[in-house]
Formats: C-alpha cells, structure tokens, sequence
C-alpha cells in the first residue's frame, strides 16, 4: 500500500478536511507498542468467542454489519435485526458491546501490525506538516491500517460475504472493506450513524440508504453518485416513535455538551438555569469521552463540583441518549447531531455556548433549532415557552426523510426492504 493510498483510507486524520483539533497527539513510536498490547487482548477474546460459539466467526454467504463504536452498532442494529434469521452476522472492531464479536481482519491486523513497524516510520517522514499532525493524532487507527489493507483482501477472498454494510464513510477499516466489496463485485451499504457535514469524503459504496435531503445534497456536493442514495429516515429513532413529546408545557430541560464546550461557559449555564427556574428539572448530560482522559476528567469534575445540588445529571453510559431526550420538554447544547435526535421526538431544541458557534451541521441555517447568543436571551425564550410551548417535530422533514410518511417510525422495516431488493 502506497502513500497515496495510506491518504485516501485514512481520510479522517491525513485529508486535512476533518476535523480533528479536539483529538490528542499521541507519541508515534509509543503507540506502535501499544498495539502489540492489543494483539494479545484481541487474540484473548477471539479465541474466548471462538471456542463458545464459532459459528458467529462465519459469514459466508451472509449479510456482514461491521461497526467502529457502539453509536454506530446503535444506528444499524435496528436493520440488522429485523433482517432474516441466519442471513445476516454483526461484527465490531473492539469489545464495546458483549453481542457484537470482534471481526478476524482486525485481530489479526493487530497481531502482525510489528511487520509493517518501519514502513509507518517512512511514510511519517516523507509526510508534510500537516501530516505528521494527522500521524500523530491517528497513529492507533493509522498503524492497524497497513496490515488490514491486506489481510481484509484476504478474508474477502476467501469468505465472499453476500454484502457488507457500514454506519461510518471515512476511516480505514470501513473505507477498506468498501473498496475489497466493489473488488470483488460484493454489495456495499452505507447507513447513517450520525448527521453529515461538508467535510465527508465522496461515497464509495454501491448503496447509500441516508437519513434525509440534507445528508443527500451535502454527499452530492462532495461528489457522490446521487442514483446510489435511497432515503430511508432514522432506523434507530424508530423505538423512540411512541415516545415523542405531546407537551404542551416546558417542565423539564436537558444541557447536552460534547467536552469541547468551555467548561466555565458549561457552569455558567447550569447555575444561570438552575436560579432563574427553580420550579423546573434540569438535567446535565456530558459526553462519553469526558470519563477518559485526565483534561476532560478534571473539567467534568470542575463542573459537578460547582453546578447547585438541584442539578440532575445523566450518566451517558447508562442512559442512552432517547431515553433522556424522552424525559426533557427543552434541549441546550452546542454543536451536536443530539439537536435532530430532540427535535425527532418533539424536544424543543437550542443551540448555545457563546462564543463558540460553528453550526458544524448547518442546524441553525436551516432552522431546525433556534440559536440563543446570551443568558438572558436564553431566560427569555425559555420563559415565552414555559406555558405555551410549540411543536417542533415538523423541522426535521430535512433530516429525516419518513417523517409524516407512512414509515414515520418504521424507518428500519424500509431499510430492510431495500436492502433485501438491492442484495
């Protein structure tokens, strides 16, 4: 695998169109001996599941489902469930959920990474400047990526899956399986995880089932064969159908942060809500990124430590993201896809944290959620729609393409259907 390559499947850190401030540089030789840690871990619960039940290694003939995180297992396990018994096997490519097995290309990418040591070293060299960064930054995924370049040629050469299906367009893994299934003639499918910005790459696959019209025009705008694109709504909305918001009345409001968001500006909100609205449930929802590392872990803490004792807080690994949308009548949050996840089910949704506007998903511009600048226009707007609070489902038509249709809620049976005529 040449440089040029190297780029092209790892477009989240070496495209430089990405995003990727928020992500720590990582010391490059540190991190190629980290990954012979992960051989022996992965090989450990390989062969725990192996010898369990080894049919789940299988895919022969059958519909292959390969998420990177456990968001992206959420957005197309509604599918995949709903598929025929035995035609389709879910894989992931580490242990974040205990039903979905490690898939093989990537353990044993893991376990011979060592070999291809000093070609990472040479293609960090000859990198620019803006490279090196994107090295640095990505250097867990960008090491695994040479070895499973070829032993995913390998596995599609010799498995033939009837096709392959991912919830994520821009790193190596599922970039890599993309191009062996247009190889080898296989099926390829893309669905949704999360809302699309200008910066994702071109689809490659052969079938995009996406969400709604924006995502389609922002692909389109990238470059993306449009007579690929089937819209198909929100398959992993469709539990939370029954649950949508009828209130009339504001009585319960979340704050939804990513860990980018200042953490003072994060206090000052909380403890401004937690005054001017006594008589309302306030609930804080930090990110699931911020119980890792040291920064974020202080930040958070800093946060709880100071925020009034009325202030609830949803723990993200324990409650999903719907669940806590159902209990609130009004979201806060800055740049998040949670905004169309609130509005899905009738939230009122609010874009804040001054200071710090980017409208990454262009929510604002296309009126899915109103934007408040300042504390006091926050009180305001709150206080306008404390007893009168107005319908807001109807804005999401852009995002979500079923809504109002007869698959409003039945987004997942439609993928199915299309997916079933395509293979």
């Amino acid at each position: 695998m040449n440089f040029i390559r190297l780029k092209y499947f790892n477009y989240v850190y070496l495209s430089g169109k990405m995003n990727i401030d928020y992500i720590p540089e990582r010391n490059i030789f540190f991190a190629m001996l980290k990954v012979v840690g992960k051989a022996f871990f992965f090989s450990f619960q390989s062969l725990r599941v192996l010898f369990s039940d080894g049919k789940k290694f299988l895919s022969k003939g059958r519909i292959v489902f390969f998420s990177i995180s456990e968001n992206n297992h959420l957005s197309v396990n509604p599918v995949y469930v709903k598929l025929p018994a035995g035609s389709a096997n879910s894989f992931g490519d580490r242990m974040y959920n205990k039903q979905v097995v490690l898939f093989l290309p990537t353990v044993f990418s893991a376990i011979v990474a060592f070999v291809f040591f000093p070609k990472v070293v040479y293609d960090y060299c000859i990198s620019s400047k803006m490279e090196r960064r994107g090295f640095r930054k990505g250097i867990n995924d960008i090491v695994l990526s040479y070895p499973f370049y070829y032993i995913s040629y390998l596995w599609f050469k010799i498995v033939r899956p009837k096709a392959i299906v991912i919830s994520n367009d821009h790193v190596f893994s599922t970039r890599m399986l993309v191009h062996w299934a247009n190889k080898f003639n296989v099926p390829s499918f893309y669905l949704q995880h999360a809302s699309v910005t200008k910066d994702f790459p071109p689809l490659e696959v052969k079938y995009a089932l996406l969400e709604g019209l924006d995502a389609k025009e922002k692909y389109e705008l990238a470059g993306s064969d449009s007579s690929k694109v089937e819209l198909i709504g929100m398959p992993k909305m469709d539990y939370a159908f029954k649950k949508i918001n009828s209130s009339k009345t504001v009585n319960a409001i979340g704050v939804a942060v990513n860990g980018l968001e200042p953490k003072q500006q994060v206090l000052d909100l909380l403890v401004s809500l937690g005054s001017d609205f006594p008589d309302l449930k306030i609930v804080f929802r930090p990110h699931r990124m911020q119980y890792f590392d040291s920064k974020n872990k202080a930040d958070l803490e800093f946060i709880k430590r100071n925020i009034p004792a009325s202030i609830l807080l949803s723990n993200p690994f324990e409650e999903s993201a719907t669940d806590y949308l159902a209990s609130l009548d009004m979201l806060i949050a800055g740049d998040s896809s949670i905004h169309l996840e609130a509005v899905l089910m009738n939230v009122t949704a609010l874009y804040s944290f001054s200071g710090n506007y980017t409208d990454y998903y262009g929510f604002v511009k296309n009126g899915l959620v109103k934007q408040v600048t300042t504390l006091q226009e926050l009180k305001e707007f709150i206080d306008s729609e404390k007893n009168i609070r107005q319908d807001v489902r109807y804005k999401a038509k852009r995002y979500c393409d079923t809504v109002g249709t007869e698959y409003d809620g039945r987004s997942a049976e439609l993928a199915v259907k299309l997916m079933m005529e395509k293979v």
